[in-house]
């Protein structure tokens, strides 16, 4: 059965009790506690639940993939209207999606990163460590290989030690679609070859060496194969000392996409 109701009998007994307390000095009993729980839990339980998805959020931004990065710098891209050209069309403005954008920009990345690797581990189990350097930069990677090893002093004429590397070369230019740029150096010191009586027709004439060697030994297309001859012109080092002039003296294997390089 439902409680009943306080009637009017009951209230006049209590309020006769609590005039009675308060004229015997003592403190009203205290109101019976509401069933439930204290209201002050419902905010404790809202602010609770936005630190869970406060920190939730922050966990999804340290773990974003960078694909999935790119899809949405893609997808803000296309939203405000930036275009990008086609080469093949050139009076027509074309926007790749931003699922074809990142997927190009991603898979050089990977053939690159790739590449560096693979030359690494050549000049490691060849033990050129003192005598090549792999870098990378833009959407390529260079081997960087001094004189000495390549070519007799003031010659072009390839020493039997340069046939591993430009095998190497050939070797990568068969597995992947990039273009090797090979770039003579010189140091200051002006030549004394009767044959090439400039630094700039020696530098040149060692990559052009290179370049003759590839085609004599493989089936790779000329053009993707570009000789280059920079003399003394860009030197890493300044030519003050046999040391940073040996340096200096060197040829560049540059390994890239076509359109990095045109």
């Amino acid at each position: 059965m439902p409680p009943k109701k306080p009637g009017l009998k009951d209230k006049k007994n209590n309020q006769k009790l609590e005039a009675a307390e308060a004229v015997e000095g003592r403190a009203p009993a205290p109101p019976p506690p509401e069933e439930g729980l204290p209201a002050w839990m419902a905010t404790f339980a809202d602010m609770m639940t936005l630190l869970l998805c406060f920190f939730v959020l922050l966990l999804s931004f340290a773990t974003m993939e960078m694909s999935s990065f790119n899809k949405l710098k893609g997808s803000c891209a296309q939203s405000f209207g930036v275009q990008n050209v086609n080469p093949e069309y050139l009076n027509a403005a074309t926007s790749l999606s931003p699922t074809e954008a990142s997927g190009q920009d991603e898979s050089k990345s990977q053939q690159v990163m790739g590449l560096d690797i693979k030359l690494r581990e050549f000049v490691q189990d060849a033990n050129l460590k003192d005598e090549a350097k792999v870098s990378s930069y833009g959407n390529g990677v260079m081997l960087r290989v001094n004189n000495n090893l390549l070519f007799p002093q003031n010659s072009a004429d390839l020493n039997p030690k340069a046939a591993p590397i430009i095998n190497e070369a050939i070797k990568i230019l068969n597995e992947s679609n990039f273009v090797l740029l090979v770039r003579g150096h010189t140091d200051a010191t002006e030549t004394t070859s009767q044959l090439y009586n400039s630094n700039w027709l020696l530098s040149s004439a060692r990559a052009a060496a290179c370049i003759r060697y590839i085609l004599g030994h493989s089936k790779i297309p000329p053009s993707r194969l570009i000789a280059v001859g920079y003399a003394d012109s860009r030197p890493i080092v300044p030519n003050n000392s046999e040391g940073n002039r040996r340096i200096n003296r060197r040829v560049e294997f540059y390994f890239a996409f076509p359109e990095e390089i045109q």
